[in-house]
C-alpha cells in the first residue's frame, strides 16, 4: 500500500455507491482523463456512472500550489453536440449580501452560451439555484464539441472548510439538475 497515494478518487466512488449510485473505479488510460486538462493539473483517474445523465466522473488534482485543490470534473455526453457547435462556458458566481441577523447568499450564472437560453434556463430555475447554493461549490459548465459532451467542474479549495473532495448528496443533485438541462433542447 503507497501511503503517499491520493485516495480521492476511492472515496469519491465509494461516497457515490453509499448514497446508490452505480460507480465503478475504471483502469487509468482513459481519453477522458485529458479532456479540458490544464497546465499543472493531473488526473487522478475515471469512475465510471451506470445510470442518468451524468456517465462518468473525472477526478483531478492541481499540483501546484500545495496544499492540492481537487476538481470533479462531471461527464455529460450530447449526441447533438458536434464540431460545428459553438463553444459555450457559463461559471456559477455567488452573490453575498450582508444582513444585520446574517448573510443571505445569491447566485447567478455567467459566461457565453452562445445565444441558446442556456444562461436563463439555469437562471431561471430557482430549485437549482437553491442546490447549487447550497452545495457551496464554484461550478464551470463547458462544451466539447469534439467529444460530443458537456463537462461539469467543481471546485475544492483545500483552505476552505471542510477540507474535502467528496461531493454531497446535494451537490450529486445539482449536478444531476444542471446535467438534465443542458439535455434540455
Amino acid at each position: 500500500m503507497d501511503i503517499f497515494r491520493d485516495d480521492t478518487r476511492d472515496r469519491t466512488c465509494d461516497f457515490l455507491q453509499s448514497i446508490g449510485i452505480n460507480a465503478q473505479m475504471v483502469e487509468r488510460g482513459r481519453p477522458e482523463e485529458n479532456i479540458g486538462l490544464r497546465p499543472y493539473y493531473k488526473s487522478l483517474g475515471i469512475i465510471d456512472i451506470a445510470e442518468g445523465p451524468i456517465r462518468w466522473i473525472n477526478v483531478i488534482r492541481n499540483e501546484i500550489p500545495r496544499p492540492f485543490v481537487h476538481i470533479l470534473e462531471y461527464g455529460v455526453p450530447d449526441t447533438t453536440l458536434d464540431s460545428s457547435s459553438p463553444k459555450i462556458q457559463i461559471t456559477s458566481e455567488p452573490k453575498h449580501k450582508f444582513l444585520i441577523w446574517g448573510r443571505v447568499i445569491d447566485l447567478k450564472w455567467n459566461g457565453e452560451d452562445a445565444g441558446v437560453g442556456l444562461i436563463s434556463r439555469l437562471n431561471g430555475d430557482s430549485v437549482l439555484k437553491e442546490a447549487t447554493i447550497s452545495s457551496r461549490v464554484n461550478m464551470t459548465i463547458n462544451s466539447h464539441a469534439n467529444q460530443v459532451l458537456w463537462t461539469i467542474s467543481t471546485n475544492y479549495d483545500q483552505f476552505l472548510s471542510p477540507p474535502t473532495t467528496i461531493p454531497s448528496v446535494v451537490e450529486w443533485q445539482s449536478c444531476q439538475a444542471i446535467a438534465h438541462q443542458l439535455l434540455a433542447h
